[in-house]
């Protein structure tokens, strides 16, 4: 979209805020900033090596990584208008080359890796917390949900490496081996997640540091960032199913789920009057991703509504004549939900099971509407999930 020359750098930062780039400018000894179209608005002197950004989004206040040269390891502080907050000496900075911050945007505190340990400064630069045994943190990422922070932890001269999991307080919670080296991590701050880069792949983990991914790549990724999108506030092009004929005219009957507003809702029209026979109301919260129609369970003849959402990955289930909610069925929230289809009876109770095809480990997850039991877990590998269908073979 644009190209901006005349700089020469190691290191840039965007603002997710408000888009603009700060850029690291190691030869001049200098901070610039820059618009979200490429225009230089200003620049800042009195750095040695700006390494690295990162960005309070409560204020749009940055943190700068300044290592090396005269300052020894510092931290300078800059408001949205470039205007020094304070510099402070840090213990831990690596000489003349790259740190690595994370901000906690609860309350604007950061971490920062260093050597063999890892920091944890105030908002105002004040050292809260030392963590030690680590070999050589390179990259810090904090859970925005509950402070919580991940390091990567590379192990010089070795083929191997480990990530770890912080509480706020710098307690830790686990430690994971890894076959590899890791450089980098980012969290997803919906649902927990870690990116980590390491050695010709990507690896997804859940909060909870179980394996839920892999995604090969070229080399070494020395930067990964989540872009996350507010879905529950966003239209979806409506789900349309058949419902046969369930007001007795003889005519086929027609559901069309939507999300407008905020408000998740199925509506039921005769096809051939285009008459409205109900209209449903569904948990808002829940982002649509597919609805599937379930012969009747509850006895009024008429089928039954199957809404699959992500966000809490479930799906909630209501009669299509009277709006009545007969339950819930949750599913795995560390997968994103991608089909949900219907599995013939398997459990005797004469209600079709709900099959969920979900990605993170490319898992089928099958349960029992009625009990909410779990039936049978199918997992899949190299396969970048699409689609599920159900073959049933009499």
């Amino acid at each position: 979209i644009h190209r901006v020359g005349g700089y020469r750098t190691g290191i840039i930062g965007v603002n997710p805020n408000n888009g603009s780039v700060w850029v690291g400018l190691a030869n001049e000894n200098q901070v610039a900033k820059l618009d979200a179209t490429g225009s230089e608005l200003f620049r800042i002197e009195g750095f040695d090596f700006p390494s690295s950004f990162a960005f309070d989004p409560r204020d749009d206040s940055v943190w700068v990584a300044d290592g090396g040269g005269a300052s020894g390891g510092r931290v300078v502080k800059l408001d949205n208008n470039g205007r020094v907050l304070f510099s402070r000496n840090t213990p831990g900075f690596f000489p003349n080359a790259p740190q690595q911050f994370g901000v906690d945007p609860r309350d604007g505190s950061a971490w920062h890796s260093g050597f063999g340990d890892v920091f944890k400064l105030s908002a105002d630069g004040a050292v809260l917390a030392q963590v030690r045994g680590f070999d050589t943190p390179t990259s810090v990422a904090v859970d925005p949900r509950d402070g919580s922070v991940w390091v990567t932890d590379f192990r010089a001269g070795s083929d191997s490496g480990a990530i770890v999991k912080l509480d706020e307080d710098g307690d830790e919670l686990l430690r994971k081996e890894l076959s590899s080296t890791p450089h980098v991590a980012a969290v997803n701050p919906i649902d927990g997640r870690v990116w980590v880069g390491i050695e010709n792949e990507l690896i997804i983990l859940s909060s909870g540091g179980e394996m839920l991914g892999r995604i090969s790549v070229d080399g070494v990724p020395s930067a990964i960032r989540i872009a996350t999108v507010d879905e529950s506030s966003a239209p979806i092009v409506p789900l349309v199913r058949a419902l046969g004929d369930i007001n007795g005219d003889g005519s086929q009957d027609i559901v069309a789920l939507a999300n407008k507003d905020g408000t998740l809702t199925a509506t039921v029209k005769d096809a051939k009057s285009r008459n409205r026979i109900n209209v449903i109301r569904f948990d808002g919260r829940l982002v649509p991703v597919d609805l599937e129609v379930m012969p009747d369970t509850n006895g009024n003849g008429a089928p039954e509504l199957v809404v699959l959402g992500g966000g809490s990955t479930r799906s909630e289930v209501r009669d299509s004549l009277t709006g009545e909610n007969l339950g819930t069925v949750d599913f795995d929230p560390n997968l994103s939900p991608i089909d949900l289809e219907l599995v013939t009876d398997r459990t005797g109770n004469g209600v079709p099971e709900l099959a969920m095809l979900g990605q993170g480990s490319v898992t089928v997850e099958v349960k029992d509407p009625v009990t909410n039991g779990m039936f049978k877990r199918l997992y899949f590998k190299d396969y970048v999930p699409k689609d599920l269908s159900v073959w049933s073979q009499g």
